[in-house]
């Protein structure tokens, strides 16, 4: 009579096919996706996505084409994300006009009739960056270069123009200061450098260069617009005790040296730090 049979040998055939299935849908025969959206990119390759929108932005000056792109992300606040990824490009030493485009895009998403002039781009090739989801699919982003001379010039943001008599503010003239002054009531939570743009009609200029110096070495750039929530020409800078600053707003604008925490009485005997608020503006 023939010995009964057990079950091993099923559980060990599923066994075996489902590693065979995995081994051959992962590095064999791997799936692959074609067409896929960008909000399906990788965090990295999302950050590198929104780079590349950010630099064809400063070259195109095309605000709507940009949002169009990076709504393609689906972020759930793409201004944060943008800002946010601002200032991690400046806080790591990154290019500092990527860190420009991402932050004037950032803008742009709160304040959609923010214009640039556009940077001159070379004639070249254009770039085709690849992006990698993480579904293993490719995604190729064009960005074509625009032909005009290979000129270096500053993009400050504009405004569209409405309706009037009165003719639009030159955003070439150096910024000077308008104002400065020490803020102790209300006290602040950290001592800051906090720093207004306008142009010469009283505007808020977002994306406009600011360069920071330590007297004993060491030195920063930033930008307006990091902070749509306040206005678009506003930033700040949180200094350190006993260090002394100088700051240049824009390309050729006014220095300013000697700045440093201020001391505010708050009783007979006692005293906090401060912070310091300057105001530049176009003549």
């Amino acid at each position: 009579m023939k010995p009964k049979q057990g079950q091993w040998h099923l559980l060990t055939g599923t066994v075996l096919g489902i590693l065979l299935g995995v081994i051959f849908s992962l590095w064999i025969l791997p799936v692959q996706y074609i067409d896929t959206e960008p909000n399906t990119l990788r965090t990295s390759d999302r950050e590198r996505y929104r780079e590349v929108v950010a630099n064809a932005f400063l070259v195109e000056a095309d605000t709507n084409r940009a949002l169009a792109r990076i709504a393609l992300l689906q972020d759930a606040n793409s201004s944060s994300a943008l800002i946010s990824q601002a200032q991690g490009v400046l806080a790591s030493n990154g290019n500092a006009q990527t860190a420009r485009g991402l932050a004037l895009l950032g803008a742009a998403v709160n304040q959609p009739s923010l214009r640039i002039t556009p940077l001159p781009a070379t004639i070249g090739m254009a770039s085709t960056p690849t992006l990698q989801n993480p579904n293993g699919s490719q995604e190729v982003i064009t960005v074509m270069p625009t032909l005009t001379p290979a000129a270096t010039r500053t993009p400050f943001a504009t405004f569209t123009p409405r309706p009037t008599a009165l003719p639009s503010p030159t955003l070439g003239a150096a910024f000077v200061l308008a104002k400065q002054e020490d803020i102790c009531d209300p006290l602040p939570k950290v001592p800051l450098i906090e720093i207004e743009v306008k142009d010469a009609s009283g505007k808020p200029i977002a994306g406009v260069k600011i360069q920071l110096s330590q007297v004993n070495g060491g030195s920063e750039t930033f930008y307006t617009g990091l902070y749509p929530e306040v206005n678009e020409g506003y930033a700040n800078y949180v200094m350190t005790s006993g260090m002394e600053y100088a700051l240049r707003v824009g390309e050729a604008g006014q220095l300013v040296s000697g700045l440093k925490i201020p001391v505010c009485k708050t009783g007979s005997s006692s005293s906090a730090p401060g912070s310091i608020y300057l105001l530049f503006q176009q003549p």
